[in-house]
């Protein structure tokens, strides 16, 4: 199958503090076709430094229709031969924080050449990526998120329309122009997951992804500590606290104790490694007049009006969570709730108005989630 190339975005960074250079992500491999769409988004609420506003742009475009697309089990997905790499560069005097976030591309969606109203997205439940730390100087790779489907991440935008909601892959940071840090390389791979059904071979794939830049210290970030425990209480050394794809990543000490340093306001994917077994869940940080931590579950009441997009952010939690935790079949975009109430995996509300968060209690339960306290 051909391989259609892509030209890499360039930015436009004059006076500004951070210029993001990214390129467009196209994979074919035998059996599969797809094009993923990276775009860049100004900085949360147009906020204004000393050094001006975030401003940044790309070019390029290529299309590739759904009902060229055939599913691949992750081994395949994973091996594909080709990749596309996503720099990230701080132009400016100021450390900026960003997320990378991936979501559909309406606009290539909605510009397509003779659209009709009964086509459709591939569902997000389908679209299968993984993400790698990418070292262009001896051309190294290594592996910090995936296989995952866009359906495991948390909605960090969502929209009426829930086609326009972007999901957060991970966060991090960058440092001052000329630093030893200021800049950042990743490579993405994007597949359709071999338990893709029939009818999704017949929709259209669009996907972009977008880095959205902040100046740092522009708002709160939140330090978490505690003591991390099994389900009799007893303190677990040498247990690892994975936030958002390996974004922040702390190890227990002999007595349990952990740190997490400067995580923002937003929900994030929690998994904590103990032994040989995996403990998930979801935390959402945000500013409050007062330290309190809420336990989101373990059901919620649903109505008729809401899709599970929304209860998915309301709750904190993920798509993939609540299509798990109630065995539903269905597309997650075609599931209809009722007025009744609704598994919920683990998730906790963290609000607080000051940025040490201390003296948390994480204890991990028999059903491969966790309870949070403080």
């Amino acid at each position: 199958m051909k391989l259609k190339e892509l030209f890499k975005e360039f930015y436009a960074n004059k006076n500004l503090f951070i210029a993001v250079c990214v390129f467009f992500l196209t994979l074919s491999t035998i059996g599969i076709s797809y094009s993923a769409f990276f775009t860049i988004k100004s900085n949360t609420n147009n906020q204004t430094v000393t050094t001006g506003t975030l401003d940044v742009s790309y070019t390029g475009d290529e299309t590739i229709l759904g009902d060229e697309l055939l599913p691949l089990p992750d081994r395949e997905g994973l091996n594909a031969a080709s990749t596309k790499v996503i720099y990230v560069q701080n132009g400016g005097t100021l450390e900026s924080n960003f997320a990378l976030t991936i979501g559909y591309d309406m606009a290539k969606f909605s510009g397509r050449s003779e659209p009709k109203d009964t086509d459709e997205l591939t569902p997000i439940e389908f679209i299968k990526f993984a993400i790698y730390n990418y070292n262009s100087v001896n051309q190294e790779s290594t592996l910090i998120a995936g296989p995952l489907t866009i359906a495991d991440l948390p909605i960090y935008e969502v929209n009426e329309d829930y086609r326009q909601n972007q999901y957060l892959i991970l966060f991090d940071k960058v440092g001052a122009k000329g630093s030893a840090t200021s800049s950042k390389t990743y490579q993405i791979k994007v597949w359709l997951g071999d338990n893709t059904t029939p009818i999704a071979s017949h929709t259209y794939f669009f996907v972009k992804s977008q880095i959205i830049a902040e100046v740092e210290g522009v708002k709160r970030d939140y330090n978490l500590s505690g003591i991390l425990t099994d389900s009799s209480g007893t303190a677990l050394s040498g247990a690892t606290i994975n936030i958002q794809n390996g974004s922040k990543v702390a190890s227990t000490d002999s007595n349990g104790a952990f740190t997490i340093p400067n995580i923002y306001e937003g929900t994030y994917n929690v998994d904590i490694t103990s032994g040989d077994k995996i403990y998930s869940g979801n935390i959402t940080i945000k500013n409050g007049n007062t330290l309190n931590v809420t336990n989101n579950g373990p059901t919620f009441q649903a109505s008729s009006d809401y899709n599970i997009f929304n209860y998915a952010h309301t709750f904190g939690t993920t798509v993939n969570k609540i299509l798990k935790k109630n065995t539903f079949v269905d597309s997650s975009s075609d599931i209809v709730f009722t007025n009744e109430s609704y598994n919920l995996a683990t998730t906790y509300l963290i609000t607080s108005n000051v940025s040490d968060i201390s003296a948390l209690k994480l204890n991990l339960t028999e059903d491969g989630g966790f309870t949070l306290t403080k």
